[in-house]
Formats: structure tokens, C-alpha cells, sequence
């Protein structure tokens, strides 16, 4: 590729590369003759723009058994709401990646907008680049256990949080990299609100007074299993490694069965107070349920905190016949 071009895909493009031309066994770090290869001119980072999807929902997008290269010079097209990156799938883009060595470039690896259709992410490498990939919460559900990334500025999977809630199921998967969490446009709040259920060995890293609120339609479940509590593999923590550098988890009018916090580390949350909790409960908490919400943390280290483990609001309003009452269910928790 020419220095500041790039591919720009509004009706549809695929790699054709025939299995049978392909080993029986392979590493995409060591890619076959037979993948398809898109690089610079130049081996320098950003030499050209990368590919970009824009608005096409062909089934047959797809950059399988592919290396691209050098690649990641400017964001393709000029846009607002967009990252510099190899690939982009933008304004609900269909694409599938998967078989894909992408390396020496700049910025990120792959961009996702938040409405996109993009296909789950299979042995797919990102190396010596900015960082591998930048998604919203929407479409972490789509990262498999085998996105893998090293040599990178930061091996880190960033995620934005919608401006509006999470509002499809997902799967919240394992690969070995952690998740850097980012506000969302217009507040510090990743909301929740539909079966979010984040598996065992997921580590993710808050930015400065983020928050993790769970609302009526939606629940959290965190299936860690920790041999011991106090050493989890599945990780809430902040950025920085300092008590109050975030918020915290909170579950609000949300009563699901599924809302379950088990074999889990909780760290440096109490950045700020929550709300409608009584005078009498603790402001910060890593772990607060409020407005007749309902969950369970079981089997979890809550440590290097500001404020409380744990709050839940009851009030009671003697003019009605009703009252407010919020439950949280604990055991088998260390706090310290």
C-alpha cells in the first residue's frame, strides 16, 4: 500500500484463501504462505490509513487468514467518534475476523463502533502496535479466549462505556488480557441493563471514579472461582492501584436471581458516594444495592478500599403503606 492510502469497504470484500492450501496445524505468530498479506510500501508504523467497513452488512465481509501490516496512519474516512486503527468496522458494519496476524502499526488494532455487527473474534493476534483492540460494552461479548497481544504500548483491551446502558446479553469472556474501562461520552457510569455474565479469570481495570451500576432489566453475574479467596483470578480494580481511585458496583431496582458476585477480587473502589442510601449506611462502598435492589457477593476479597465493603439502603416512609428495602446477601467474604 501507498503511504496515506487505505481500503475503504461500503459494498462488500473478503480474503479467499482455501483451507486445503493451509497446514494442518498452525500459529497465526508465524503465518502461512497462503494468508493474504496487506502491508506498506514501507515497513513503518502508519505508513498507510488500514481498512475500514463502513455501513455494509455483507455476510461475505471478512478478513480471515490475513497479516496486515505497517498499517494505522489516520483515521479512514476523517470522522468524528472514531479511533486510529488497522481495521475499523464503523455505523453498523458486518464483519468477521478471525485467522488474523495484525502487527507493526499504529494505534489499535481493531475499532468497533458501538453499533456494529461484527462476528466473535477467533485466533486473532495483535503485536507491536498502540494496544489490540477498542469496543464498546456492547460487543465485549464478541472477544473469544484466543484474542491474544503482546509488544504492544499497552496489552489491554480498551472498552467505552455506552452512553446508554448495556442492553444485549453477553458473555463477558477470558482472553489473557485485562479490560481497560472508559467513561462513556457524557458520565462515568458503565450501566448494565441486560444478563451481563462475566467468566472466570476476566480482569477488569476502571478508569478514574468510574462506576458499574446494574438497573431494573438487566443483572450481573460473576461466575470467579478462586482455590483461594484471596488470591481471585477474576479481578475489579482500579486503573491505579490506590484506594477510591474508582467507584464501584451498585444494583438498583434490580431483583434478579442472577445478580451474584462470587470468587471475586473487589480493589480500590469509594472514589464517591452513592445515592438514596440512608444516613445511617456508609456513602462509599465497593459493593452498594439501593431503590429495592437485590444481590449476592459470596467467596470475595474486598481490600484496598475508601469507605465500606458493602451498603444497602432500607427507608421507610410511615405516610405510605409500603417501605424501600434493598438486600444484600454476604458470605464467606474477606475484607481487609
Amino acid at each position: 500500500m501507498a503511504q496515506n492510502q487505505g481500503v475503504y469497504v461500503t459494498g462488500e470484500m473478503t480474503t479467499a484463501v482455501e483451507e486445503s492450501d493451509l497446514p494442518g496445524e498452525y500459529d497465526v505468530a508465524s503465518p502461512p504462505a497462503a494468508f493474504v498479506t496487506f502491508e506498506g510500501d514501507q515497513g513503518t508504523a502508519g505508513y498507510w490509513k488500514g481498512i475500514a467497513y463502513d455501513r455494509t452488512q455483507s455476510t461475505a465481509n471478512s478478513l480471515q487468514y490475513s497479516v496486515i501490516r505497517h498499517a494505522g496512519g489516520a483515521r479512514l474516512p476523517a470522522a468524528t467518534e472514531q479511533q486510529v486503527s488497522a481495521v475499523q468496522a464503523l455505523r453498523g458494519a458486518r464483519l468477521t475476523l478471525r485467522d488474523v496476524l495484525i502487527e507493526q502499526s499504529a494505534g489499535y488494532g481493531l475499532f468497533a463502533q458501538v453499533n456494529n455487527r461484527i462476528e466473535p473474534l477467533n485466533r486473532l493476534l495483535v503485536r507491536d502496535s498502540q494496544a489490540p483492540l477498542y469496543l464498546y460494552a456492547n460487543s465485549v461479548g464478541r472477544v473469544g479466549t484466543d484474542v491474544r497481544a503482546t509488544g504492544n504500548e499497552t496489552d489491554q483491551i480498551f472498552v467505552e462505556s455506552p452512553i446508554e446502558n448495556v442492553s444485549e446479553d453477553i458473555t463477558w469472556s477470558a482472553p489473557d488480557l485485562p479490560f481497560r474501562i472508559l467513561p462513556s461520552q457524557v458520565d462515568n457510569t458503565l450501566g448494565i441493563g441486560s444478563a451481563v455474565t462475566v467468566e472466570d479469570g476476566v480482569e477488569m481495570r476502571f478508569e478514574q471514579d468510574l462506576n458499574l451500576v446494574v438497573t431494573e432489566d438487566g443483572s450481573l453475574t460473576v461466575d470467579g472461582t478462586a482455590e483461594t479467596t484471596t488470591d481471585p483470578d477474576t479481578v475489579f480494580r482500579g486503573v491505579q492501584a490506590q484506594p477510591g481511585y474508582w467507584q464501584g458496583i451498585r444494583y438498583s431496582r434490580t431483583e434478579s436471581v442472577d445478580n451474584v458476585i462470587s470468587g471475586a477480587g473487589i480493589y480500590h473502589t469509594g472514589s464517591a458516594e452513592w445515592p438514596y442510601l440512608a444516613e445511617t449506611e456508609p456513602k462509599r462502598a465497593a459493593v452498594a444495592v439501593t431503590s429495592s435492589g437485590e444481590a449476592t457477593v459470596e467467596n470475595c476479597h474486598i481490600a484496598a478500599f475508601e469507605g465500606a465493603a458493602f451498603a444497602a439502603a432500607f427507608t421507610s416512609n410511615p405516610l405510605r403503606q409500603d417501605s424501600t428495602n434493598s438486600t444484600l446477601n454476604t458470605s464467606g467474604n474477606v475484607v481487609e
